[in-house]
């Protein structure tokens, strides 16, 4: 019976494969909002694949939004188009100058 052999590649694990550089730490966080100021995240961590999801009522100034994403050291932040210069999105900007600010269409937040 021939013994299994697993498949080889140049990657160690699925980080790699998203980004072999050592800038790979960060994540990738969605940021949704209500006229209540009430916040969603979604934050993937890109060292090793982990996924965080949390809801809250946040004040004006997002400071429990703000709070959240400094340990997630976001690269990418995804808010929906109706976000697009939202106080959310200048306060959360200004948070983190070095993250990329995207507004994926609606239908990729519904699906």
């Amino acid at each position: 019976m021939p013994r299994f052999q697993p498949r080889t590649n140049d990657h160690d694990d699925a980080a790699d494969m998203l980004d072999a550089s050592p800038e790979a730490d960060g994540s990738v966080c969605a940021i949704a909002e209500n006229r209540a100021y009430e916040v969603g995240v979604a934050c993937l961590r890109l060292a090793d694949l982990t996924l965080e999801v949390a809801q809250w009522c946040d004040d004006q100034a997002y400071s429990k939004t703000i709070s959240v994403l400094q340990r997630h050291e976001p690269r990418t932040l995804l808010l929906p188009p109706s976000a697009a210069d939202s106080m959310l999105e200048r306060v959360a900007a200004n948070a983190f100058p070095d993250a990329t600010v995207a507004h994926p269409n609606r239908k990729g937040w519904n699906e």
